[in-house]
């Protein structure tokens, strides 16, 4: 592309003519006269160039604004044709620039230096164009380094591309062979420039980093290679166009003399565009941990828009002060916290939330009730509070158990529970765990709480169905599903795959899983669950209150007692097989004999009696799950 038609579309994408940026609310544009005219002297420009409104950045027109000043003032210089502090021929002039010294031949009778116009070259044209394609994103990421100073633009692009010298040489490697660079306030060594510096920002918080060689102070790592170079080669900094050899300490004292005494405009601003154009754009490789960072950092951001969505449609975000509405509860609390100096409120399902956590907790466990469920006794919460401390009170750790029953095999967390316990075993000793409506006794005050609830208490809610009385609304609301839509009631157990006609049964059949084999403490007996180890103590070490009177023989049952003397004594006839003619005087070998002789018949007949009982089955006896998030002790 030709330089007019790269003019006119600067023009029209609104950039800077001279770094390619997009121009802020402080560009200056060449329809000003003085902006033109200043333009026009010092850059390549020409008048059919800037015949439109073309812009120039802030940053760019400071760089150029302060050359013509400099211009200006060294051109008066040169007009009044002095030499300055009343010096006559060939004088030294001690000039300073930052912290560096350096001489400047200057002659008596100095013609007025020629300014040339510098032409774009090809180069410059597609790297331009490249910058022009760049989207506006990468457009921001674009750093604003010709918006400094013309001294300070040099010493970025030159330590940014002084990866090798002149002769193909590291500058690190010369550097390190005249200074050595290592912190003067830890015992850390072997560093280069740059890392000396990154080192001294971040482990010792300076603010100004230097290093210091031959008594001076050094910021930048291209005025500390150009010292050493001098140091090793005085001849490095000459000048080309002086008859008699010139020579200086470093560049910037070189391209001022070639300035001043020869008229020769070494461009910075050709130089740092080319660099910044050709420099390597692609970002720095990230750790292991900022990525790791990064992707969870991400992946709590969609977590928290999937969760503003859940409760947007859910409840509605609005403010009572003032009935504005919101799309997240942030922004309500902002809203609440800024415009009322008060914590919002939200209520949903007749309960009043004042933090998003509860809230959406109370909606999840709304749109999904196993949201907060034990794994180990799958019993559901409402919240992720009651379900830990339900895992810590009910599952403990062995870590965590502090308390244990030498009595029982509970295990607590908590002393205060675990002084309950003891309590319970100790008012159980002396039969003071008694019901006073029926007299029946319990091993702890919750069991005997819960009997009480369910048997004896006044019913509050009465079905209009079937006129069945209920203590608890949990339990009336569960017995209405049963006439509604029994069906969705049901679950099945994910071990032995049997199903219970609603969550109660089943809570109750799972336990039997769960817990596990539990061994007898007196003859070391293992059961399978704790129902068959309580049925096991009572059967083979409980009391012994039914007597033979004909033999004197104890049995703990009644009905063994009267199979025992039937068998033995009397031989009365107590049981007939359903199938056939034969009697027997025991209910086991009945059933062993039908299930022997009659395997068709006898199946069939289990079947039935196991669907009769499942639907005589009816809720209330037991432990009945309560409509709040308490934890069974």
């Amino acid at each position: 592309m030709d330089q007019p038609k790269l003019l006119q579309r600067m023009v029209q994408q609104n950039r800077c003519l001279t770094c390619f940026d997009r121009t802020g609310t402080d560009a200056r544009h060449t329809g000003d006269s003085e902006v033109f005219q200043i333009v026009r002297k010092h850059l390549w420009f020409t008048e059919t160039d800037l015949a439109g409104s073309a812009s120039i950045c802030g940053g760019c027109w400071e760089s150029i604004d302060g050359f013509h000043q400099f211009y200006v003032g060294a051109e008066q210089l040169y007009e009044r044709n002095e030499v300055p502090f009343g010096m006559e021929g060939k004088h030294s002039i001690k000039q300073e620039t930052g912290s560096e010294v350096y001489l400047v031949e200057m002659a008596q009778d100095v013609e007025e230096p020629e300014i040339k116009e510098e032409q774009v070259s090809d180069l410059e044209e597609n790297d331009a164009l490249k910058e022009e394609q760049r989207g506006p994103k990468e457009d921001q990421e674009v750093t604003r380094e010709d918006s400094e100073h013309e001294s300070d633009d040099e010493e970025d692009d030159d330590d940014d591309v002084a990866d090798k010298d002149e002769e193909g040489e590291n500058p690190d490697s010369l550097i390190k062979q005249h200074v050595v660079l290592n912190c003067d306030q830890c015992e850390a060594s072997d560093f280069t420039f740059k890392g000396l510096m990154t080192h001294l920002q971040r482990a010792h918080s300076a603010i100004k980093c230097f290093t210091t060689c031959c008594g001076g102070r050094y910021h930048t790592r291209i005025r500390l290679l150009e010292h050493v170079r001098y140091v090793f080669d005085p001849t490095s900094f000459k000048c080309e166009h002086c008859e008699l050899a010139q020579y200086f300490i470093n560049g910037p004292a070189l391209k001022r003399h070639l300035k001043l005494k020869h008229g020769v405009q070494v461009s910075t601003r050709s130089y740092n565009l080319t660099n910044r154009l050709n420099k390597d754009k692609t970002p720095a490789e990230k750790s292991e941990e900022q990525l790791r960072r990064m992707e969870e950092q991400e992946k709590r951001r969609s977590e928290r828009a999937a969760e503003d969505k859940m409760m947007r449609d859910h409840v509605t975000f609005g403010c009572i002060p003032c009935g504005t509405t919101f799309d997240t509860y942030t922004e309500l609390f902002r809203h609440s916290r800024v415009e009322h100096k008060q914590k919002p409120v939200v209520t949903c399902c007749g309960n009043r939330y004042h933090n998003r956590p509860r809230l959406l907790q109370h909606i999840q466990s709304v749109v999904n009730p196993v949201a907060f469920r034990c794994e180990l006794c799958f019993r559901c919460f409402k919240s992720n509070y009651a379900r830990n401390l339900h895992c810590a009170e009910m599952h403990p750790t062995e870590d965590a158990v502090k308390f244990r029953c030498d009595r029982c095999p509970k295990v607590f967390v908590r002393e205060i529970k675990y002084r309950k316990h003891m309590q319970d075993h100790e008012d159980c000793d002396r039969d003071e765990i008694k019901c006073e409506y029926c007299g029946k006794l319990y091993k702890s005050r919750h069991i005997l709480y819960m009997h009480v609830r369910n048997k004896h208490a006044e019913p509050r809610f009465v079905c209009d169905i079937c006129a069945k009385a209920f203590v608890m609304r949990s339990e009336f609301i569960k017995h209405k599903q049963e006439h509604e839509n029994p069906d969705q009631l049901k679950m099945q157990c994910q071990h032995c795959l049997k199903w219970f006609k609603n969550r109660q049964y089943w809570r109750q059949h799972i336990r039997l899983h769960v817990v596990g084999e539990v061994k007898c403490e007196i003859c070391g007996r293992m059961t399978p669950n704790r129902v068959a180890y309580r049925s096991h103590k009572k059967n083979a070490h409980g009391d012994r209150n039914h007597k033979c009177e004909w033999c004197g023989k104890s049995f703990t049952k009644a009905l063994t007692l009267r199979e025992h003397v039937a068998s033995r004594h009397t031989g009365a006839t107590l049981y007939s097989c359903s199938f056939c003619p034969k009697t027997f005087n025991s209910n086991a070998n009945m059933h062993s004999h039908q299930k022997k002789m009659h395997p068709v018949e006898w199946l069939a007949a289990k079947t039935s009696k196991e669907t009769s009982k499942a639907k005589a089955r009816e809720p209330g006896s037991g432990e009945v799950e309560s409509e709040d998030d308490s934890i069974d002790t």
